[in-house]
């Protein structure tokens, strides 16, 4: 049996990375999510554009693996315009 609950979505810190050379992240944002909160990362994509990134772990080969995600893509997007939004609204942003 699965119930729907209605869970809020807000950003509660927004925390530069220091400049680094070649590295295309441009902050970590506090994501709250009802009762539970997670740091995630925002990336710049190729065409400069910033993205959500969820928590990931590295596991075989080197390889980065999701160890946290929306399981509804809706939901993600709406959690990645609120936290692109509160990263350009810091005034960290060049984006």
């Amino acid at each position: 049996m699965q119930e729907t609950i209605d869970v809020p979505i807000c950003v509660s810190r927004v925390v530069p990375f220091e400049p680094v050379e070649g590295s295309k992240g441009l902050a970590a944002v506090l994501l709250t999510v009802g009762p539970l909160s997670v740091w995630c990362r925002i990336f710049v994509d190729p065409k400069g554009q910033p993205f959500l990134s969820m928590p990931s772990r590295k596991g075989k080969e080197d390889r980065y693996y999701q160890a946290a995600y929306f399981s509804d893509r809706r939901f993600h997007e709406q959690a990645e315009r609120l936290a692109v939004e509160a990263y350009r609204k810091s005034g960290i942003s060049n984006n």
